[in-house]
C-alpha cells in the first residue's frame, strides 16, 4: 500500500515585490516548507502577471526557496507567454524554459528543461517526471506560439498524440496530468482549442488531471472517465483578511489494488 501526497497550486501571477501577490506566495511557502516539507508542488500556469524576464527572475527567486525542502514543477500559462495574457511575447516561451521549466529538486543543482524536445520525449510541450509510485506529466497548454487567442490555448494533434503514447508507456504508475487552461469550460473566451483530443488522450489513461486558468475551485469524481479531476483558485488571492488558501490532494494504494483519493482545501 503506497501513499503520496500532492500540493496543487495555480495562477501565482506574480508581478514585483510591491505587489501583494509575492508575499502571499511566500506565506505559502513558509507553510508549505514547515507542514508539508518533501510533498511535491505542481504548479498549474500563470506564475508570471506579463512574461517580463524580470518577473519570471522573481518567481524563480522564491520557487527555489520553496524547493530548498520540497520539489517542485511547473506548467506554462498564457500569462507565462503574454503581457496580461493576451499580448504575445516572442521571447517569453524561450525565457520561461530557462528561468521556470525546469524541475527544481532540493539538494540538486544540475537543471534541465524537462518540456522541451531535449527532455527525454522528442516532443516540445510535454515533460514527465517520475516519482515514487508516481509519474507527473506536465502538458504546455498556453500557446507557445500564438496559433490561437492566448487566453484559450490549445492542445495541438501531435501533442495529444503524444500524449496518450506517453500515458500508456506508464500504465503501471499513477500518473497525475497538470496544465493551465480548463479542458471543458463552456466559456466561450476560454475554451480550449483542442481539448477534445485532450480528453480524448486521457480517456480511462489518467488517474489525476489537474489544471487552473479561471481562478475558481471545482472538483470532478469520474467526469471523463478520469478518477479525480480539480480545478485549482488563484493562489496568491486572501480568502478572509490575511488568509489564503491551497489544495492537498492525497493518493492511497497502488495500480494493482483500488485506488482511493483525497481532496482538502487547507487555510494558510
Amino acid at each position: 500500500m503506497s501513499y503520496q501526497k500532492i500540493i496543487h497550486l495555480s495562477d501565482l501571477h506574480i508581478s514585483t515585490k510591491s505587489k501583494p501577490e509575492i508575499h502571499k506566495f511566500n506565506k505559502l511557502i513558509l507553510a508549505i516548507s514547515r507542514y508539508y516539507p518533501g510533498t511535491p508542488v505542481l504548479i498549474t500556469g500563470d506564475i508570471t502577471d506579463s512574461a517580463t524576464k524580470p518577473q519570471m527572475e522573481l518567481a524563480r527567486e522564491y520557487i527555489k526557496k520553496l524547493a530548498e525542502t520540497n520539489l517542485v514543477l511547473c506548467v506554462p500559462g498564457n500569462h507565462d507567454y503574454g503581457a496580461l495574457g493576451n499580448f504575445h511575447r516572442w521571447a517569453a516561451p524561450e525565457q520561461w524554459t530557462k528561468l521556470l521549466g525546469t524541475p527544481f529538486i532540493p539538494g540538486v543543482l544540475f537543471e534541465y528543461p524537462w518540456m522541451t524536445k531535449k527532455s527525454n520525449l522528442n516532443i516540445e510541450g510535454l515533460g514527465v517526471y517520475k516519482y515514487n509510485d508516481c509519474v507527473f506529466i506536465g502538458v504546455d497548454s498556453a500557446d507557445p506560439t500564438n496559433k490561437e487567442r492566448m487566453a484559450r490555448g490549445i492542445i495541438t494533434t501531435n501533442l495529444a498524440i503524444s500524449l496518450k503514447d506517453t500515458l500508456e508507456k506508464y500504465k503501471d504508475k499513477i500518473r497525475v496530468v497538470f496544465l493551465h487552461h480548463h479542458p471543458f469550460t463552456d466559456d466561450l473566451f476560454m475554451e480550449l482549442r483542442g481539448s477534445n483530443k485532450l480528453m480524448a488522450a486521457l480517456k480511462n489513461n489518467c488517474e489525476v488531471l489537474l489544471f487552473g486558468h479561471k481562478h475558481n475551485i471545482g472538483a470532478w469524481w469520474y467526469h471523463k472517465d478520469i478518477p479525480l479531476t480539480l480545478a485549482c483558485h488563484k493562489s496568491t488571492r486572501g480568502v478572509s483578511g490575511n488568509k489564503i488558501l491551497m489544495g492537498v490532494i492525497e493518493i492511497i494504494g497502488n495500480k494493482n489494488k483500488e485506488l482511493k483519493f483525497e481532496h482538502s482545501i487547507k487555510i494558510v
